[in-house]
This record gives C-alpha cells, structure tokens and sequence, in this order.
C-alpha cells in the first residue's frame, strides 16, 4: 500500500481527476488509469496507486468517477473541519494577572486549573530582581518551586518584558505564586506590580 490515510488518497486524486471529463456520471475508474497513462510516468506504479485507491474507498471496477468524487469531497471535507478544530482549539492563549503589592515579594496566588504556563508579562514599572515562585498541591501550603535537578527555579526578568516559558516545565504546577527575588533574597517591590501570565489549556 502507497498509503496511510485517506487524506493521502484524496491528495493524490485531486491531482490528477482533473484529467478525466466526466460526462452526466458515465465516467468509470478505468478512465482515471488511461488519462494517468498520459503524464508520462511509471504505468505500473500509478495503476497500483489507483487499485489502492479503489480499495481504501471500498469500490469496484465498475465504481464510476462521479461516485468516486463525491466519496473524495466527503474525505476532503471532513479533514479539512478537523484541521480547522484542532487549530482553533490549539491556538487558544488566555491571560491572567497576578499582583506583587506595594512592599511585599510575593504575589496573590492563582489556581491554573487544567492550564499551563507559557509566557510572563513583565509591568512598566518593576523593582529590579528576577522571579523565582512557590508552588502548592492544594493552594494552602506552600513550597519553593526547583527543578529536578535541585536548583531554585528562576526567570531572569525585567520591566517591561514578555519572557516565553517551555510549557512542559509547568505541566505539574497548578497553584502558583510569583516572587520578585529569590527564596533566599526576596526584592519588596516599591508599588504594586501586575504581573500577566499566558497560560494554555493542556
């Protein structure tokens, strides 16, 4: 078989039934293999591509082409809806705004639900320190967020910036709090800081 999916099957024929006329729904699979015949290719390989095409759409030497495109527009048509879903479910970024108050170095905390972390927006005015964060289970206790590899996890930040994140670190965080500072070396912030994240659902 030539073929994965009937995606690929629709590809295929869509570049070449624009070779065959089709006359009120006469027109038979046998066509199809004589007008390939003309695009100067390898016969025996392209009449193997119509006998798996044939096939995988269930018909028979005596399926007719008009048949055979109504099945190819069906198949088109349904792959074409799905990659719009999947784009539109995938392309979806939601914000949400966490606060460092005025004299404090630890934010408000959020509840990321079924989302990860993807990006932070860094405010106009910002008291110069990185970010580091706490993390709970169930947004009562508290715990410094590492990394497996045991060290502190911090964000080099700065006013005014957008700092892309790799979401799969932030897969297993769901109650989050921002630090302005380190847990060792926490940086008051000198006025409130509204901090955006980009968040996504998993």
């Amino acid at each position: 078989m030539y073929f994965k999916s009937k995606k690929d099957i629709a590809e295929i024929l869509d570049k070449f039934k624009s070779f065959v006329t089709v006359e009120n729904g006469e027109g038979t699979v046998q066509d199809v293999i004589d007008a390939i015949e003309k695009l100067q290719a390898d016969q025996e390989t392209l009449q193997d591509v119509i006998n798996d095409i044939i096939g995988e759409l269930g018909g028979g030497e005596g399926e007719t082409l008009a048949g055979l495109h109504t099945e190819l527009d069906g198949i088109k048509a349904n792959q074409t809806n799905g990659e719009q879903e999947v784009k539109q479910v995938g392309s979806i970024v939601e914000y949400e705004t966490v606060t460092i108050a005025n004299t404090e170095s630890l934010s408000g905390a959020i509840d990321l639900e079924q989302k990860t972390l993807l990006a932070i927006i860094m405010p106009a005015a910002w008291t110069a320190s990185n970010l580091s964060f706490q993390s709970s289970e169930n947004g009562t206790t508290w715990n410094d967020l590492y990394s497996e590899t045991g060290a502190e996890t911090i964000v080099t930040a700065d006013a005014e910036r957008y700092i892309t994140l790799t979401p799969a670190d932030w897969v297993g965080v769901q109650h989050l709090k921002l630090r302005s500072g380190t847990s060792g070396d926490p940086v008051t912030q000198e006025g409130d800081r509204d901090i955006k994240l980009a968040v996504k659902e998993l």
